[in-house]
């Protein structure tokens, strides 16, 4: 796979309690989801764990001037079993109605994570 890093939201970034992305990206049109399939897709790069039954959702989030966020795409709680060095949690395509402004956003349920990591961007 080659990667843009102008298209990535997270690089090995360390998720240990609730957090954002650490890039949002912003794209000159809304409607990203229009037309070709672009996918948003993830990487755990250091798998996570916790001391109990901590769980972790990504959720797509959209803006239309960068500092309002809505959920585009609210993911289901992902489980530590789910959250393995290597693991692919999520990967969907972005739906159509995406506005200009996008990032993702990592609640933590039930930590905090003692470790975790995660990479995360768009493709075409």
């Amino acid at each position: 796979m080659i990667l843009d890093k102008r298209l990535m939201f997270s690089e090995n970034q360390a998720i240990t309690a609730t957090a954002v992305s650490t890039n949002s990206l912003t794209f000159e049109v809304d409607d990203l989801g229009t037309g070709e399939p672009v996918t948003l897709w993830t990487q755990v790069t250091e798998a996570f764990t916790a001391a109990g039954d901590a769980s972790l959702h990504i959720d797509l989030q959209h803006s239309d001037d960068g500092s309002t966020w809505k959920d585009l795409v609210p993911s289901r709680a992902f489980a530590l079993s789910d959250l393995g060095l290597g693991a692919n949690p999520l990967k969907i395509n972005v739906p159509a109605g995406a506005k200009k402004h996008m990032r993702l956003n990592y609640p933590v349920a039930d930590g905090p994570m003692t470790a975790g990591k995660i990479t995360a961007g768009l493709k075409r």
